[in-house]
């Protein structure tokens, strides 16, 4: 699986419509990240601006992901493959148990 950016513009103004979709679009992406077809997203403080990091086979299959977003049509996006992606994982510390 390769690692693909996806880079978004957002609308400079937002509707009612708009906002209505933010948390199906937040759930949907959750659910993606459960199922690791999403690694990460961020949004840029201004709101203008945001980036997920997708993993797929080509970028066909990003573009699969995409076309289900509730919020696609209020958006642009470009899509770029990634020759490298490094995430820290902290494996000194010990899973957490109830008992």
């Amino acid at each position: 699986m390769k690692h693909y950016m996806i880079d978004i513009t957002l609308p400079q103004y937002y509707d009612e419509g708009f906002n209505e979709k933010v948390p199906e679009q937040i759930e949907m992406i959750d659910d993606l990240m459960e199922e690791e077809l999403i690694v990460s997203w961020s949004l840029s403080l201004d709101q203008s601006k945001a980036w997920i990091i997708a993993v797929g086979d080509s970028e066909e299959e990003i573009v699969d992901l995409l076309v289900d977003f509730p919020l696609l049509s209020y958006f642009k996006y470009s899509i770029h493959q990634l020759s490298l992606f490094n995430t820290f994982k902290n494996t000194d510390i010990p899973p957490f148990s109830l008992n």
